[in-house]
């Protein structure tokens, strides 16, 4: 196999492959221009054992683990049922619901239906001169319903009633991450190749959903690292499954495509 530019034909500027055909000598005429790199592939095998590996051993996990980093942040961020903690009832002399009736006001709620406050409390010292019972915000913390989750970030961090907006500001930072990765990391991969977008990609993924989980005291700092953590995903998915399909049978961009999503599917 060799090389050859511009070859007998002189309009022709463009760089052309030329590969020897069976049995027949390398200075002979009879020999095959290669003017794509799917040609090259059909040469050299697009559907064998290299391929299969990197599909079965590289995509299938691939697509399986990256997409936990990203949408774990789903339930890490979720803000279950809480109300206001009032002392009184430490020694378990109410059941919940006879406390609630007695200590939390009711309100419409944005379903529209009658439920306890979630922000407000009636004033203990309301109560004591008789009058009659004032809201106050919540001063003593919160309670919250540990049905699904047992702990979250807002329930960590108090990130509700007046700082209920926090979380809904991650995932505002983790879209414009998602759109800054797409042009950054896009630009890089058909610059300087797309391998050193999916490593670097990876490794900056991994640091950087690790520092988040121990920064979320500090509001700002804890969008700083989800705005990192959002570059890369999912434009450093796409790429691994686009450098993929380059090297394989154009037959089988379907089933890769098929495949790498059935992938996340059984990670959900």
């Amino acid at each position: 196999m060799r090389s050859s530019i511009g070859d007998t034909d002189q309009a022709d500027s463009s760089q052309v492959l030329l590969v020897k055909d069976e049995k027949v000598d390398v200075t002979s005429k009879n020999t095959k221009r290669i003017y794509d790199f799917e040609q090259v592939l059909d040469i050299v095998g697009s559907d064998g054992f290299y391929q299969k590996l990197l599909i079965y051993g590289f995509i299938c996990p691939y697509s399986i683990l990256m997409p936990i980093l990203e949408l774990c942040t789903v339930f890490l961020l979720s803000e279950p049922d809480h109300w206001c903690h009032v002392s009184g009832n430490e020694t378990g002399t109410y059941t919940l619901a006879h406390w609630k009736e007695r200590v939390l006001p009711k309100v419409i709620g944005a379903d529209g239906h009658e439920r306890y406050s979630q922000c407000f409390m009636y004033d203990e010292k309301s109560n004591e001169t008789g009058d009659k019972r004032q809201m106050i915000p919540c001063n003593n913390g919160w309670e919250y319903d540990t049905t699904d989750y047992k702990r979250t970030i807002p329930t960590a961090n108090n990130w509700v009633c007046s700082k209920s907006h926090y979380a809904a500001q991650a995932f505002t930072i983790a879209s414009a991450g998602n759109a800054f990765g797409a042009i950054c990391f896009g630009y890089i991969g058909d610059r300087y190749g797309r391998k050193i977008v999916l490593v670097v990609g990876t490794i900056i993924n991994l640091i950087a959903r690790t520092w988040s989980f121990y920064t979320t005291e500090t509001f700002w700092l804890f969008l700083l690292t989800h705005f990192i953590v959002s570059t890369c995903y999912p434009m450093v998915g796409i790429i691994a499954v686009t450098s993929i399909i380059e090297i394989c049978n154009k037959d089988c961009i379907s089933w890769i495509l098929g495949l790498s999503t059935v992938s996340v599917v059984v990670k959900l």
